[in-house]
């Protein structure tokens, strides 16, 4: 068994708008010591993912003009084939084809998350497209498994899972995407309702994108978790997977986060049953935990969760959850950190 994983990063820039260029300082050579949570073990024959998630808002800390130090947030999950976890995504090529079964081989570039990565590693899985799992053609519309050709390109978006052998892994797939689709960042002007067949979002460029949804397009949250077209509301930021034909946007799959939190940070005073008191440079601030909150000790390059239970008065920490709409009321803080 292991209960520790180190990664290794070799630099990390900050890139403005204007593409300009500032690098921020690593920790301890870049070597940064990952604790999920509990051990976990390897075994043979079986598939294992390591899911990383950094949080690069609470990562990055600015200490003087121009100079950012790196003190990384990365939370760590180790996945079995059991277990699902956040959407990956398996670009590759077909290499056979069994309508019988639902399934295709993936000869596969590499492994990335829903956030595009470098891939350099082939390897082949075998796709499922179980029961509610769909296909996009080049036109932006769903095609049928039988009409999948050898050696397509295509990006396969799902969950790894139980089944195929040890040269083999399995794959659920939610969402197969065949033709030139792109990722398209936006946040919501007009949502699509329960029933909608479109939305729109103004991009990046703050350009209006009308955007054209099936009634088979997929919608999921950023942890992995499936969600109705109704949860989509104005304000929300989206991250679509889109392919345009003559000037028409069509989605194949649509993921929402949720909108950023508010932060509060300071040393606490006091530490009662039902609250902290902090001391902050606006004054005393008071916080309630929220039912799911986390706590965790941020070291220069560790992440370890604690209890509430380790706080102490004097402890440098930062909140990050929902400020007081009403003054006099208290932070509602989600994830706290106590900086070591």
């Amino acid at each position: 068994w292991y209960d520790k994983i180190r990664l290794t990063i070799g630099s990390v820039e900050l890139v403005d708008d204007l593409e300009a260029r500032t690098a921020v300082d690593l920790p301890a050579s870049g070597k940064i010591d990952l604790n999920p949570r509990g051990r976990f073990y390897v075994s043979a024959d079986e598939t294992l993912s390591v899911q990383l998630d950094l949080d690069a808002n609470k990562s990055i800390h600015l200490v003087n003009a121009n100079h950012y130090v790196l003190r990384p947030v990365v939370f760590v999950d180790i996945l079995t084939a059991a277990d699902a976890g956040r959407l990956v995504r398996l670009p590759g090529t077909v290499v056979s084809v069994d309508t019988d079964n639902g399934t295709f081989v993936l000869q596969q570039l590499g492994m990335t998350s829903q956030v595009a990565g470098d891939e350099n590693e082939d390897d082949s899985v075998l796709v499922s497209l179980g029961t509610g799992g769909v296909i996009f053609g080049p036109d932006g519309l769903p095609m049928a498994l039988a009409d999948l050709t050898v050696d397509s390109p295509v990006v396969a978006v799902g969950f790894f899972a139980e089944g195929g052998d040890e040269t083999t892994p399995q794959f659920d797939a939610v969402v197969v995407e065949v033709g030139d689709y792109t990722k398209l960042r936006g946040t919501v002007t007009v949502a699509p309702g329960t029933d909608g067949d479109s939305l729109t979002v103004i991009d990046e460029a703050d350009q209006l994108v009308a955007v054209s949804l099936d009634a088979a397009t997929p919608f999921y949250d950023c942890l992995g978790q499936p969600i109705s077209r109704g949860d989509i509301t104005v304000g929300q930021k989206l991250a679509i997977d889109v392919v345009v034909v003559a000037d028409v946007t069509y989605a194949a799959q649509v993921v929402t986060c949720p909108g950023d939190s508010d932060s509060l940070s300071g040393t606490i005073s006091v530490v009662s049953e039902s609250s902290i008191s902090l001391t902050t440079d606006s004054g005393e601030q008071c916080a309630e935990a929220a039912e799911d909150a986390v706590y965790y000790l941020l070291g220069e390059d560790t992440l370890t969760e604690i209890t509430r239970a380790e706080l102490l008065a004097g402890d440098t920490v930062m909140l990050f959850g929902e400020a007081a709409d009403i003054e006099g009321d208290c932070f509602i803080y989600t994830q706290l950190f106590v900086e070591e």
